[in-house]
């Protein structure tokens, strides 16, 4: 662009004029290529002037637009390398050891809670000791030893869902996904309670089960490092 706005001199050779022109030159040439975001501009000034005044902060500028040419391209080229691939790794065996966690003690700790919510209205409540009892009956097919490893393996599908979602051709799907399951869920869960002392609790002892489960599987990546720990000091 500029390279050919002077001819190759050297500051410092003939008179004291010839010395005031090609600094005035440089200095023009200089201002034409400051705030350029084209290397070749600076190379032009290195081709003119190799010692001259600018000269290692033009060579400092070539390295910063090569340096962020090179991260420009990673960045467009990174979400494509991994297209048709999970965005992430599948949650590890201590991730879904959460998930089993939350699964097996949930119903103990939460029902109370319900009953008590419900009790606020001036029901009694929706959960009795039998449905406890219950959960260990290998008869029903609500029982602990059924449900509990059926939702961990749900959670680790809807994991390598969202993997899916994470391509880049699906850029807001993961958060389409996350508002479908969750509003589904919110949705069974306030039937399931407002139906419950009609049908003894079923579909909100489902739905509460699945919905806790499911933030379990949210919250397990960053819960993991913090169990990890807990382990390592053990």
């Amino acid at each position: 662009m500029f390279a050919n706005l002077v001819s190759v001199s050297t500051p410092g050779s003939g008179n004291r004029g010839e010395r005031r022109d090609a600094m005035a030159d440089l200095l023009m040439f200089w201002r034409g290529v400051q705030d350029s975001r084209n290397a070749a501009d600076f190379e032009a000034y290195l081709a003119g002037y190799p010692s001259g005044v600018f000269a290692t902060l033009a060579r400092t500028r070539i390295a910063q637009l090569a340096s962020g040419q090179a991260n420009s391209g990673a960045r467009f080229a990174g979400p494509r390398a991994g297209a048709g691939h999970s965005a992430r790794p599948p949650l590890r065996r201590l991730e879904l050891g959460f998930v089993a966690t939350v699964a097996l003690v949930s119903p103990f700790v939460l029902w109370p809670f319900v009953n008590i919510m419900i009790g606020a209205i001036g029901e009694t409540g929706a959960f009795w000791a039998s449905d406890f009892a219950n959960l260990f009956d290998i008869a029903r097919p609500t029982n602990l030893f059924l449900v509990a490893p059926a939702l961990v393996l749900g959670v680790w599908l809807y994991d390598r869902a969202e993997a899916w979602a994470e391509q880049e051709e699906f850029p807001h799907a993961r958060r389409v996904l996350r508002i479908a399951v969750g509003g589904v869920l919110a949705l069974s869960l306030f039937f399931g309670l407002r139906n419950a002392l009609d049908d003894g609790g079923a579909a909100a002892h489902l739905a509460l089960w699945t919905a806790c489960a499911w933030c379990a599987g949210l919250a397990a990546r960053s819960v993991s490092p913090r169990l990890q720990r807990l382990f390592d000091k053990n």
